[in-house]
């Protein structure tokens, strides 16, 4: 917190690092403040009273350098401070639009599937695939957030013909379920797709006008092409989509066009 305050609320003074944690300021200075100065001596400067980090965001020890885990971190903060009624101690308003659906069938089948994973124990589900309705044992591995939904990762068994695959399951489409026993549950081990790693390469719409994309190459910092690097084969499918989807308001025709997908040479694992 201490770092995650002091480079990403441009400083932080020891008062404020206690009001955040729930302690005092000479708490935070002397189970805080001290510690983190004696393990990295010259990882933060002083301007005025308030305490910085000496570097960009790759100077960063222990708190997040993605823009998207600070966002994530944000929103979480907020979470809990607004189921506890109280501001979050970040100060930072956050509007996520990611899932604007509370289901209520979906609360429970995501708390079953959430704790399958962590307890990793198979489930039993009778569940409306988009060809009809199957009934699975389903071992989650994973959750996954998409830019349209959340669906988990994991193992399937068919329960009529034995057939065995990886495959993402959506939460809200669970119609009923069970829990299985011990011993059943399959992990990400085997999972293939899961463990290679591809790169989409995307090009400009060519029919976009010259504004249009200059934006969107300021925006993606790329040029004509964009290039994203180390997706999930499993997932590279989402990707894609986003891609195709992705319009500008007030203009019709897509932003991307998906030229190709290359496997990469390494894998996870």
């Amino acid at each position: 917190m201490l770092e995650f305050f002091a480079f990403w609320r441009d400083g932080v003074t020891a008062a404020e690092l206690g009001q955040a944690l729930g302690m005092t300021r000479e708490a935070a200075q002397r189970s805080v403040v001290g510690p983190y100065k004696k393990e990295f001596p010259h990882a933060t400067v002083r301007h005025g009273r308030r305490t910085h980090i000496d570097g960009d965001a790759y100077s960063l020890k222990v708190s997040p350098w993605r823009v998207l885990d600070v966002v994530n971190f944000t929103s979480a903060m907020q979470a809990f401070a607004d189921a506890a009624g109280d501001e979050s101690p970040l100060g930072v308003p956050i509007e996520d639009l990611a899932n604007l659906l509370d289901i209520d069938n979906e609360v429970e089948r995501f708390r079953e599937l959430y704790a399958a994973i962590a307890r990793r124990r198979a489930i039993y589900l009778d569940y409306a695939a988009k060809r009809g309705r199957i009934q699975l044992l389903f071992s989650p591995h994973t959750v996954v957030r998409t830019p349209t939904r959340l669906h988990f990762r994991g193992h399937s068994i068919r329960l009529s013909g034995g057939r065995s695959r990886y495959i993402d399951v959506v939460p809200g489409r669970v119609i009923s379920s069970s829990p299985g026993s011990d011993g059943e549950y399959v992990g990400a081990k085997d999972d293939i797709e899961w463990h290679t790693r591809v790169s989409i390469i995307a090009e400009l719409n060519p029919q976009l006008p010259g504004s249009v994309r200059e934006s969107a190459m300021r925006e993606h910092q790329c040029g004509d092409q964009l290039t994203i690097k180390d997706v999930r084969h499993a997932v590279a499918e989402y990707v894609v989509d986003w891609l195709k989807g992705r319009r500008l308001r007030g203009i019709a025709d897509p932003v991307w066009v998906v030229i190709r997908i290359d496997r990469n040479q390494h894998e996870d694992g």
